[in-house]
């Protein structure tokens, strides 16, 4: 029977440099497609990139932005915005 691998979840900056080096060329194209997301135990939503070694089965987490109420308020006006403008714009208005 086959070892089983320890599961770990650990950040992304406490990965040792040869962990990271190994992450980064698995991942060269980029997270998107990839990303779990789970609560902690404080409740907290987490998101992490699954990574394998020979020892290992990682979740590696990485700091996530948080947002401002003012960036939240340019949000919502953006996803508000009328529509019907567009419409009436001729094709040299738009910029592609």
């Amino acid at each position: 029977m086959p070892e089983k691998k320890l599961k770990v979840i650990k950040s992304y900056e406490k990965l040792s440099p040869e962990i990271k080096k190994a992450f980064d060329e698995k991942y060269v194209d980029g997270y998107e497609g990839y990303w779990i997301s789970f609560e902690n135990a404080k409740n907290e939503l987490i998101r992490a990139i699954p990574f394998e070694t020979e020892e290992f089965i990682y979740l590696v987490k990485f700091k996530q932005k948080k947002v401002s109420n003012e960036e939240e308020s340019e949000d919502k006006d953006f996803n508000e915005l009328d529509l019907k403008d567009e419409e009436n714009q001729s094709e040299e208005d738009l910029d592609y």
